[in-house]
């Protein structure tokens, strides 16, 4: 590695550990210096790629070189590559002479190193079907959507996304209906026929018309009284009341017991 570049890197990488921008570390390094896990004794990939989709990687290293770097753990004596294999093996294959990684000197033990393994493989996103497919049609170059990994036939068989509409629980609901009536005998066919416009879809209840002063001041006083703002809620609070009175055992002036 030439020398001046060497000493650029180690001071930025202090200037990264010293402003707590970074823990990690960036080095530069020809692909082959980097130890891939298949070359090491008792250490495996799980991570693996077709020879096609290789091939593509390749291609695009070849073009544009790593857009991603590679994260490796330095144990001394040699720069491990936990995250990357394939991007240093395709680096190596286009004869790419140096490569941007990331890594860290910190000690860690095997199972922290196979955990970090572990998560960059895993730890990733999903694409959205739809916007894939609007940004690969934007592509008309064959050779960048080569690059892509994607072609026609994967978007061909993309289904459309279908909304299956949500639907509501019907709101079970009751009406009553109160009226309260005039004694005036002239108006009885009316009210009459009111009530035979109401009565076929809803009960109707009757009252005096006198009464419904006395009906209102007691829902006002229980919504009062018990700081309720919904009439409905009021109303629904009188009838469990009477009901709570009634249930109780009361003594007439005879001591005897209704």
């Amino acid at each position: 590695m030439d020398h001046a570049l060497q000493q650029a890197l180690a001071a930025l990488n202090a200037q990264l550990e010293t402003t707590g921008i970074s823990a990690y570390k960036l080095g530069v390094a020809a692909p082959n210096e980097l130890k891939l896990l298949e070359e090491l004794d008792g250490r495996a990939n799980a991570r693996f790629m077709t020879k096609e989709t290789f091939d593509v990687l390749v291609e695009g290293v070849s073009r544009t070189g790593l857009s991603s770097m590679p994260f490796c753990y330095f144990d001394g004596t040699d720069q491990i590559v936990l995250s990357g294999n394939h991007r240093v093996k395709a680096a190596r294959s286009a004869g790419v002479p140096k490569v941007l990684f990331l890594y860290t000197d910190r000690e860690m033990s095997r199972e922290e190193q196979i955990a970090v393994q572990l998560a960059h493989n895993q730890v990733t996103g999903q694409d959205d079907p739809q916007v894939l497919k609007q940004l690969w049609g934007e592509i008309s170059d064959l050779g960048l959507k080569y690059l892509t990994g994607f072609d026609d036939e994967f978007f061909e068989k993309l289904r459309p996304v279908e909304f299956a509409p949500i639907k509501e629980a019907a709101l079970m609901q009751k009406q009553v209906v109160f009226l309260f009536l005039g004694e005036d005998m002239g108006k009885i066919a009316e009210a009459a026929e009111l009530i035979e416009k109401i009565k076929a879809k809803e009960p109707v209840l009757l009252a005096r018309f006198q009464d419904f002063d006395l009906f209102f001041e007691a829902v006002m006083q229980t919504k009062e009284k018990l700081g309720i703002v919904n009439t409905a809620t009021a109303i629904r609070k009188m009838a469990e009341m009477t009901l709570e009175a009634l249930a109780e055992p009361s003594s007439d002036a005879k001591g005897r017991v209704n």
